[in-house]
């Protein structure tokens, strides 16, 4: 949590914000949160659609904040736009780039 609070507070690898659940009901909050965010990028409006190009990348988790980082520079270099969602406790991340 130090690590993602220095990259936040410092405006670094596009940190807006982070939830650590400890109890049921706020795991499922965000889980039912997450499931929304899938069908809202299936249902992207335009020619280039979010595809599930690269998935369930794994990185071991004390590296996750690192490879977001790179990974969302290579994606910005090609000027995508893109999705992203994982598991960071298992450092497993979903990429979705729009892809026409």
């Amino acid at each position: 949590c130090q690590r993602l609070d220095k990259l936040m507070n410092n405006g670094e690898g596009g940190v807006i914000g982070y939830q650590v659940c400890d109890n049921l009901a706020d795991i499922n909050r965000i889980y039912a949160m997450r499931k929304k965010a899938v069908g809202l990028l299936g249902n992207a409006k335009g020619h280039a659609k979010p595809i599930p190009f690269v998935e369930d990348t794994c990185v071991p988790p004390e590296h996750l904040a690192d490879y977001i980082t790179e990974f969302r520079a290579l994606l910005d270099s090609y000027q995508l736009n893109y999705g992203m969602f994982g598991h960071v406790d298992a450092g497993v991340l979903h990429v979705r780039p729009a892809l026409d």
